[in-house]
């Protein structure tokens, strides 16, 4: 009976095989960020540019300083802050 020879370079398959694994690792890696990248592209598309902080501050102090509806289907309204102090002192000195 004849002895069958082995000539595997068992080194060399291991090496190819480390070496595809971390191929496919890092192109996994690659596609993620690619995602993410894109994500956030659309995401900035979509989302309305912010007012500017005077814009903001010139509303706010607007409806603090204005009468005006919050819900008119529940009959909510908002007043002038100086009213609302005015009425809230009134309040505690009838108490």
């Amino acid at each position: 009976m004849t002895a069958i020879r082995d000539d595997v370079n068992n080194a060399a398959i291991i090496g190819v095989g480390f070496g595809l694994a971390f191929v496919v690792v890092f192109l996994i890696f690659i596609l993620e960020a690619w995602s993410m990248k894109l994500d956030d592209e659309v995401t900035m598309e979509r989302r309305p540019t912010p007012p500017s902080l005077s814009t903001y501050r010139d509303e706010q102090a607007k409806k603090l300083g204005d009468y005006g509806w919050v819900d008119q289907g529940k009959d909510q309204v908002h007043i002038p802050i100086t009213r609302a102090m005015e009425l809230t002192v009134a309040d505690l000195a009838r108490k």
